[in-house]
């Protein structure tokens, strides 16, 4: 890209310079450059980092998101798919919440809800229009932002930006039917190849840009990480 537009306003209404906000962001696609002017990230943190204290006090309460039909999964046979809601959610929430299964019900975790979360109230899925889901990239900790009613917006896509600086956690969101990553050298290289081959770029994670990502518990997105 050349420098006069990567000193314009980028396009995702952040107000920053493109070069200082989605420049530094590569599209994951086969024919791509590696050296688009991402940032390298530093070392990357075990899979068990976190904060010192995690939000203990948290619970999904009022929040079902993961139910509502923005991800894909069976839950007792059911289909649950994009506009198809899982066929146990009532209108009070889970119809079956202390007979839910661990796959992939109660295993599953958002990054909101997860223990350590580095996340504000704010990212609570209902309230955020978002779930950022947790991931693993090889022994670390990744995210993919998934819509839950509206798209990742320029104020959490800066603020995932920073967090991703602070941790070395790399992260995937969708903009424009485009698969976006954002991470170190080493991640957008590992994610370009297993896009190339056509698989998975991350655990549970369908490997066709734009389809949903897969509800799974995070203890069986580790298993098949290692």
């Amino acid at each position: 890209m050349k420098a006069s537009t990567r000193n314009q306003l980028c396009r995702c209404g952040s107000g920053k310079r493109y070069a200082q906000c989605c420049g530094r962001v590569i599209p994951i696609a086969a024919t791509a450059s590696l050296h688009g002017g991402t940032r390298a990230l530093g070392a990357q943190d075990p899979l068990d980092a976190g904060p010192a204290q995690s939000p203990a006090t948290r619970s999904c309460g009022g929040c079902t998101a993961c139910c509502d039909g923005w991800l894909t999964g069976r839950v007792y046979g059911y289909e649950l798919a994009p506009g198809k809601p899982c066929h146990f959610r009532g209108s009070g929430g889970c119809t079956i919440y202390e007979n839910r299964p661990h796959n992939p019900c109660r295993g599953f975790v958002c990054g909101w809800l997860m223990k350590g979360s580095p996340f504000p109230e704010s990212f609570r899925p209902d309230r955020l229009g978002v779930i950022v889901v947790v991931k693993t990239w090889r022994d670390h900790l990744a995210y993919v932002l998934v819509p839950a009613g509206k798209n990742p917006d320029a104020a959490l896509l800066e603020w995932m930006h920073e967090h991703s600086l602070k941790t070395g956690r790399p992260f995937l969101w969708n903009l424009d039917g485009r698969q976006r990553g954002f991470g170190s050298e080493e991640f957008q290289t590992d994610i370009r190849e297993k896009f190339a081959r056509g698989e998975p770029l991350l655990p549970g994670l369908n490997p066709s840009p734009g389809v949903p990502c897969q509800l799974l518990p995070l203890d069986a997105a580790v298993a098949d990480a290692r």
